[in-house]
Order: C-alpha cells, then structure tokens, then sequence
C-alpha cells in the first residue's frame, strides 16, 4: 500500500508542478486587473459516443456520452455517463468533474464516479473520487485522476488514471498513459481522430484504445459525436469538455478480476 500510495502521490506532484510552471507563465499576461484567458467552458456543450471491443475471449458494446457547462468564468462542471452490454449482463457508469481550468495552462478540479454492474442476477458497486488535474504545453497534454476506490465486492484503495497525449495536428490527437485500479498496474494507447463530414457543424471522432497489463490484453474503439460550436479537436479537449474516465472503470480488467469471475464476461474510460 505504501509503495501504491507513493506511486499516486508521485503523479500528482509531477502534474501539480508542471501546472505551476505554466501558471506561473500565463500570470505575465494578467495587465491592469484584465484577465485575457479564454473561460473554462466555452459554452454549452456535449459528446456522445457508440462502440465495443474485444476483451480476452469475449466481446462488449457500450454507449456513452458527456455534458459540459460553464459555472463562472473559470470554473466548469461536466456530467458522465456510460452503459455497457455483454453476454450475461449489463455496466452502469456515471461520473462528474468540477473544475477550474485555464485553456492556455491546465485543469484543476474534483472528480467523483460511480459504477454498477448486473451480471447473473450478482450486483457489484465500484466507487472512485479524487483530484483530477491536466498542464497543456503546446501540442503536448500530461493529465491524470488520483483519488481513492471502494464499494461492494471490491478492493479499497488508490487508484490513478494518467495520460500522456500528444497531437500532431491539432484534430488527431495520440496518448499513451498508465492505469492503476483495483491494485493492478496496467498500460494504454489510444488515438481519436475528428472529422467535420460535408462541413457539418457537429464533428464526428473515431477512436480506438489498447489495453496491456500482466494478464489481459484489451482493443475497443468506436464513434463519437461532438456537440457544440465548432473548434478543433485539441481546442473541444482544452476548451470544452475534459476526458471522461468512466470506461476506464469498466473496462479495466483489474476491477473484473477483483469484483468477481462473472464480471469478466461482460466488462465492457483529453
């Protein structure tokens, strides 16, 4: 647990200074008491998105979408939602993040998410809160979520989501990160690509992750829709809508393996 709770710790301190800096950058530009930054939430707005994936010997669909609105100037609010489907029973997610962030700096905010799962008339619960935070230099983003995990049937302790992306244009947008849940370290890559069809106001993503740990090797992807003014696909990440984690819970293989052995037939997460 010791060795669990520096690893969280260490992330976040790597985070928190790399957000200091760029703070310490953007405060240059604070003249005469005008604040120049863009707002946390450019306006109302949403995604939603369809897919499923392959996990060890069986397959998973799911549904999932996000809502963001801005509070004050700063200051943001997103609710998450997901469902899953698999051959014995469903996944239910819902999540919510409130935030301060600076669109040309970072992401600091609270995190809460709760997960359900139906498998065989079996009920499990999974509980996460915590800090999230997020430092944009340039093309690059470093963001994670540490926080503590519990529920029913599940192993209590700390747990981290972070990703490194970066975007070599600025509507594809590349990551690697490192999850640890239920105990067990596990490894991502995933890509999202944006795409306006026929110059159509609500862009379309496609996206596609990996997941590789000891024991479990994990592909999904799928489409997702963006609602809301039209912008860039590193501007809807920075100046929009945060990441929403929920299928990082459900999809993990850690928390199947803890729950219980049926949930491994079903777990269908910038």
């Amino acid at each position: 647990m010791a060795y669990e709770l520096k690893s969280s710790v260490s992330w976040t301190a790597i985070i928190v200074c790399a957000f200091g800096v760029n703070a310490a950058t953007a405060s240059d530009f604070l003249v005469n008491g005008i604040d120049p930054t863009l707002p946390a939430v450019s306006e109302l707005n949403a995604k939603f998105a369809i897919g499923g994936g392959a996990f060890e010997d069986f397959g998973a669909g799911f549904v999932e979408g996000s809502i963001s609105f801005p509070v004050t100037h700063q200051t943001g609010f997103q609710l998450d939602g997901l469902a899953g489907l698999g051959d014995d029973g469903g996944v239910f997610g819902t999540g919510a993040h409130l935030f301060w962030r600076d669109p040309s700096v970072g992401l600091l905010g609270v995190y809460g998410a709760l997960t359900s799962v139906d498998i065989d008339d079996n009920d499990y619960t999974h509980i996460a809160g915590g800090l999230e935070a997020a430092a944009y230099f340039g093309q690059f983003s470093l963001e994670t979520i540490v926080g503590l995990e519990g529920g029913d049937d599940v192993e209590e302790g700390v747990f981290t989501i972070t990703n490194l992306a970066y975007y070599p244009t600025d509507d594809l947008r590349l990551y690697a990160g490192l999850r640890y849940i239920q105990e067990d370290f596990t490894g991502a890559l995933g890509a999202e690509y944006q795409f306006n069809p026929n110059g159509a106001r609500h862009a379309l993503g496609l996206f596609t992750e990996g997941r590789f740990g000891d024991d479990n090797a994990e592909i999904w992807g799928g489409l997702r829709v963006y609602l809301g003014a039209p912008n860039t696909l590193i501007g809807r990440h920075r100046e929009d809508d945060p990441n929403n984690p929920s299928l990082d819970f459900l999809f993990e293989s850690n928390v199947a393996a803890q729950t219980a052995a049926p949930l491994t037939s079903v777990s269908p997460s910038e």
